[in-house]
């Protein structure tokens, strides 16, 4: 598990220094200018929609069909997504951050906008949205990771694990692209949703509670589709 799920863990980790080094030397106002400097109809239709999944309750139902197999996966991701919503929320009270629209107004610029998306004016930082991304596809990595170890297939979960972290990202991307955050918004909420996701199956993993029978029935009787080998 560790070397297949060490490929996303290792996109994560550049990506995130590579943003840490931008959000150190150049300004937030100049990053988010930049990285909505190029518009066009597709994109516009691709992340105002892509955007949605990470809205309630389509990152819900999403993981729903892990009740038919192995329920105790839907235990960790749900228990994932309060700790990120408890993180999150918290953090947006205490900082009140401005978001784009509502800093660049007080500036004179206006920023371009996306056809029916409403732009918000407060608590941006952290990205709620780029965590639950990173959350939703975290756990995804994780699933695929723990019960595929055959070395024939590794290539192809290597693919995976690159094909999940850049959907993670392009959730985060989608955020600045709509204006609703800055760089360091979603910056920050990729760490979160990323470690929370880690810290429960850490958890679970030190108390073998993954190879506990509760944990591998589904809610619907017994089933042995992911049945490690």
């Amino acid at each position: 598990m560790k070397k297949t799920f060490s490929a996303y863990c290792g996109v994560f980790l550049v990506v995130t220094i590579a943003l840490a080094i931008a959000l150190a030397v150049y300004p937030k106002a100049e990053l988010h200018l930049a990285a909505n400097s190029f518009h066009t109809p597709f994109l516009d239709w691709l992340f105002r929609h892509y955007t949605l999944f990470a809205e309630f309750p389509v990152y819900v139902v999403a993981i729903l069909p892990l009740l038919f197999f192995r329920a105790g996966w839907t235990y960790m991701y749900a228990i994932a997504e309060l700790l990120n919503g408890f993180a999150t929320l918290a953090l947006k009270h205490i900082f009140s951050a401005p978001r784009p629209s509502a800093f660049f107004a007080n500036l004179g610029i206006e920023l371009p906008t996306v056809e029916g998306v409403v732009l918000r004016h407060s608590n941006s930082f952290p990205s709620g949205h780029t965590a639950t991304f990173f959350v939703f596809f975290t756990m995804c990595a994780l699933l695929l990771c723990y019960y595929k170890k055959d070395d024939a297939k590794r290539f192809w979960l290597f693919s995976c694990m690159i094909m999940l972290i850049i959907l993670a990202y392009m959730g985060g991307f989608s955020r600045i692209y709509l204006s609703q955050h800055f760089l360091s918004d979603v910056f920050t909420g990729s760490i979160i949703g990323f470690i929370m996701p880690c810290i429960v199956f850490e958890l679970f993993y030190r108390k073998q509670w993954l190879d506990e029978d509760w944990f591998n029935r589904s809610l619907f009787g017994y089933n042995a589709y992911f049945k490690r080998k």
